[in-house]
C-alpha cells in the first residue's frame, strides 16, 4: 500500500512537471501567434503567463506539503516563478494593451523559450532532469 501511495505521489509530481513545461510551450506559441497577428490580443499572452504562475505556485505548495521535492527542486521552481514574474501581469482587465517595450521583452522571451527547448514541435518529457536542463538553458539565454 505504501509503495502504491509513493508511486501516486511521484506520478503527481511528474504530472506537475509536465504541466509547467506544457504551459511554457503554450506561452512561446501564444507570443509567436501574437507577433504574427501584430499583437491583436495581448491578453492571450498575459493569461498564459498567469497560468504558469498559478501552476508553479500550486506545484510548490503540493511539493512542500508532500515533502517530495528536494531543496534543489524547490529552489528551481522558485527561480522560474521569479523569472516569469518579471514580465507583465494579467490584471483581469479586458483588452489590456502592452507597451511596445513589454511586447519586445515577451518576443525575446519566446525566442529564449524556443532555444531552451520549450517551443512548438519540440519534444519534452515530464521528468525532472529534462525540466531542470531546459530551465538552466533558459536562464543562460536570458543573461545574454
Amino acid at each position: 500500500m505504501l509503495i502504491t501511495n509513493n508511486n501516486r505521489i511521484d506520478d503527481a509530481i511528474s504530472s506537475h512537471t509536465f504541466q509547467v513545461q506544457t504551459d511554457l510551450l503554450e506561452l512561446e506559441s501564444a507570443i509567436r501567434y501574437q507577433m504574427d497577428q501584430n499583437w491583436q490580443d495581448d491578453n492571450v499572452v498575459l493569461e498564459k503567463m498567469e497560468d504558469i504562475k498559478e501552476e508553479l505556485n500550486s506545484f510548490m505548495k503540493i511539493g512542500q506539503t508532500l515533502g517530495r521535492l528536494t531543496k534543489e527542486q524547490e529552489r528551481e521552481l522558485s527561480i522560474l516563478y521569479n523569472y516569469v514574474s518579471k514580465y507583465p501581469d494579467y490584471t483581469g482587465v479586458p483588452n489590456t494593451v502592452l507597451s511596445s517595450a513589454d511586447r519586445k521583452k515577451l518576443e525575446v522571451l519566446a525566442s529564449n523559450l524556443l532555444k531552451a527547448g520549450w517551443g512548438m514541435n519540440i519534444g519534452y518529457s515530464g521528468d525532472w532532469d529534462s525540466f531542470s536542463e531546459n530551465l538552466n538553458k533558459l536562464l543562460k539565454q536570458s543573461t545574454h
